[in-house]
């Protein structure tokens, strides 16, 4: 398989959890309350999509271009900070899954072609 056959359920995965959280915003609009607990699974969703690009990394690092890389490897490293298992204050979790969710889509973009990968991931603070 190549990384591209690989990389095409992961932005799949992307795009979908993008489209559950408009839909989600949207619910919260009319209804500001989540008593199910909507938040928590997106939140666990993001953090598994950001593992499974975590792992196309190690698996595809001999035959990914360095930028993408590099992109990946920038994004993992900030998706790590929002994985939510040091959210000790209220409220925490939610800030950390809005961010994570942002950042996932703003990378949705960024991958292997036909889906073209871009380096210009950032951070929007120092690490």
């Amino acid at each position: 398989m190549t990384y591209v056959d690989a990389w095409k359920p992961i932005a799949s995965r992307i795009h979908a959890l993008r489209e559950a959280a408009v839909l989600y915003a949207r619910f919260l609009s009319v209804n500001d309350s989540d008593a199910y607990g909507i938040y928590k699974q997106l939140h666990a969703q993001c953090v598994q999509i950001a593992g499974s690009i975590n792992e196309f990394r190690r698996q595809f690092e001999t035959t990914l271009p360095i930028a993408a890389i590099e992109a990946i490897t920038r994004f993992v490293a900030y998706a790590d900070l929002l994985d939510g298992r040091d959210a000790k204050i209220k409220g925490a979790l939610e800030g950390m899954g809005r961010s994570l969710m942002i950042a996932l889509a703003a990378f949705e973009g960024k991958c292997p072609t036909p889906y073209p990968i871009t380096v210009k991931f950032s951070v929007p603070f120092a690490m």
